[in-house]
């Protein structure tokens, strides 16, 4: 974390200034401090999810504001299973390194609300990544994981999914380059 801390201060402009901590302990910080509090995908992450609630809700001042976004239990991310698909294919114990970590859209709802927050909206979206290769796919799972991705599985193990995860995504990605061709040519 301290190296995202870095990159975000050389981005930084005008009162910024970011510091590595825990959001359930947002003790350094005085009650009514902040007028917004953004967590960028990372809730999903965070284990006492009412007691950080309760600290945001501290911490902000009385019209601000929370935003947050999280995994979507109910439309979990597509990456994921394929690479449980391919561990599975692979014959690879994963221990828990793939759960899915997030919420539905009624957990969350309930964990805001019943934190102390009013006038609660959601949008739920789904995303969809485009890698160009397996590489990139498992690159960015572990780029996004905090360095749990695949942490207990040995390189043979590592391997393995990954030539299982290249066959598994070998039809589609022959059914997206075919349609790109029908669509617009494109390679």
């Amino acid at each position: 974390m301290p190296l995202r801390i870095e990159i975000a201060q050389s981005k930084a402009s005008g009162n910024f200034e970011a510091r590595v901590g825990r959001a359930e302990d947002l003790s350094q910080f005085a009650d009514a401090t902040f007028d917004v509090v953004y967590l960028n995908s990372v809730f999903h992450w965070v284990e006492d999810k009412p007691r950080a609630l309760a600290e945001i809700l501290r911490v902000l001042k009385t019209d601000g504001r929370l935003g947050l976004n999280c995994q979507d239990a109910d439309h979990p991310h597509e990456a994921f299973h394929f690479v449980r698909c391919a561990a599975t294919e692979a014959g690879v114990e994963v221990d828990g390194a793939l759960d899915d970590l997030g919420l539905s859209g009624h957990q969350l709802e309930a964990l805001v609300t019943g934190a102390g927050f009013v006038a609660y909206e959601a949008e739920l979206r789904t995303f969809v990544n485009f890698f160009p290769d397996v590489d990139a796919l498992l690159a960015q799972r572990a780029s996004s994981g905090f360095g749990n991705f695949l942490v207990n599985v040995s390189e043979v193990g590592r391997v393995r999914i990954r030539d299982a995860l290249d066959r598994l995504l070998e039809p589609i990605a022959l059914s997206v380059e075919s349609e790109s061709r029908e669509i617009g040519g494109f390679p």
